[in-house]
């Protein structure tokens, strides 16, 4: 609404119910309801921030997560080499505590599966400084604090490069809150 003495049209309710007494229908005293309007009022809608995206605390307002920034880079392009991995994470939201960061497509490497040593910048942005590796994707879980919106992480890692040439493969990242 734009005007505070903009009034909502009247919605007319109707209740009807059955009262008894216990006795005879008959010499039963007749009760009758009358309609009465009631006036239909618009919510107003909550304007505060959730999860670092201004006005999001209306019902469905839906927002999809972005990644502001993100970049990856290695330390050292040769076969069979430990490879320093960097990669850089910035949401445009909040990120909850316990949500999972996800990096798949680490395709040809030669790291077994298992515990990952990571280190973050802020530190101890992930629970326990260690991802979960399996099959070319590693697992980060959130820390307590969470990941604050518009804040760059780097989050560094080794792995073992693949004993031959390869062509750059397709790093993706992913959250589930």
């Amino acid at each position: 609404r734009n005007s505070a003495t903009e009034r909502a049209t009247p919605v007319t309710v109707q209740i009807s119910a059955s009262v008894s007494s216990g006795a005879d229908p008959a010499t039963a005293p007749d009760y009758q309801l009358h309609p009465s309007p009631v006036a239909a009022s618009e919510m107003t809608s909550a304007t505060e921030t959730v999860l670092g995206i201004d006005n999001a605390a209306g019902p469905f307002v839906v927002f999809e997560l972005e990644w502001d920034a993100n970049g990856i880079k290695q330390s050292s392009p040769l076969a069979a080499a430990s490879n320093l991995i960097t990669v850089t994470i910035s949401a445009a939201a909040d990120i909850y505590a316990s949500s999972n960061i996800t990096l798949s497509g680490f395709s040809g490497t030669q790291t077994a599966d298992g515990p990952l040593a990571v280190t973050s910048s802020p530190s101890g942005a992930f629970q326990g400084d260690v991802g979960a590796w399996s099959s070319g994707t590693l697992t980060l879980q959130v820390a307590s604090g969470g990941l604050i919106a518009e804040t760059s992480y780097i989050v560094t890692f080794w792995l073992q490069n693949a004993n031959s040439a390869q062509d750059p493969v397709t790093v993706t990242l992913a959250c589930s809150l």
